[in-house]
């Protein structure tokens, strides 16, 4: 009984497919019901706010959205739910001190180019042997180079600018044809020394003139003690010897 009431259910399905397809045709389509189409979702991006505290550029910004368990899915790994400001983070190692160089240097070099106050005969505009010796060494850069030349001003305006002029000869000649916008009368960068340095080294010089500028002998003991070993030792050392 069980095999028959199978088989008497499985002609009735396909008995009632058989009419409902020769009710719709052979040619009848079904009409195919699709999905509204939706614009895909858009990822968000950076967003730029307004920035404070150590941040540079003032400017901070935020990453995208996290997922529902907000940052604790990342796992130790890179937080891009984080808002770091930019800027805070710390420079390479050592760029500071290049730096620091690098501005020593461009002092140093702008120094080369600066004509003291010592350099001129006595309160005349004509160079000194020094000052035309160290002028020939730099007449190429200066030729060569956009570089300005710097005169020590003194407290007579008047001559300034005789020495002002007399350098711009100078320069005339050695083919620096711009030499007038070029040559200017200002205070050097560096302030030279005072008081007791210049004073001890002074003495150093009158006492033993071949210790390389006073630094070695007797300075060796003084603000320079700690290189009194390699200068020839404290107090009364001998020097470069």
């Amino acid at each position: 009984m069980g095999m028959k009431r199978g088989l008497w259910l499985v002609v009735a399905g396909l008995g009632h497919a058989g009419v409902s397809w020769g009710m719709e045709g052979p040619g009848a389509v079904k009409p195919t019901v699709l999905p509204p189409i939706s614009a895909p979702a858009e990822t968000p991006g950076p967003v730029v706010l307004p920035g404070a505290g150590h941040s540079k550029e003032r400017l901070v910004v935020e990453g995208p959205a996290c997922g529902p368990n907000g940052c604790a899915t990342h796992a130790g790994r890179k937080d891009r739910c984080g808002i770091i400001p930019k800027g805070a983070l710390p420079d390479p190692s050592g760029m500071k001190f290049k730096n620091l160089i690098n501005t020593q240097a461009m002092v140093g070099t702008a120094g080369l180019l600066f004509f003291y106050n010592c350099e001129w005969e006595g309160d005349s505009d004509r160079l000194g042997p020094s000052a035309y010796t160290r002028l020939a060494r730099l007449m190429c850069r200066v030729r060569t180079m956009p570089v300005p030349v710097m005169i020590e001003r003194t407290a007579d305006p008047v001559l300034d600018e005789k020495r002002r002029i007399a350098m711009v000869e100078q320069l005339v000649m050695g083919g620096v044809l711009d030499a007038s916008d070029r040559v200017h009368v200002g205070y050097p960068l560096d302030g030279g020394l005072e008081g007791l340095d210049a004073e001890r080294i002074y003495y150093n010089l009158r006492i033993n003139p071949n210790n390389f500028n006073g630094m070695g002998g007797r300075s060796g003991g003084g603000r320079l003690g700690m290189f009194s070993g390699f200068f020839g030792g404290g107090g009364g050392g001998g020097g470069f010897r």
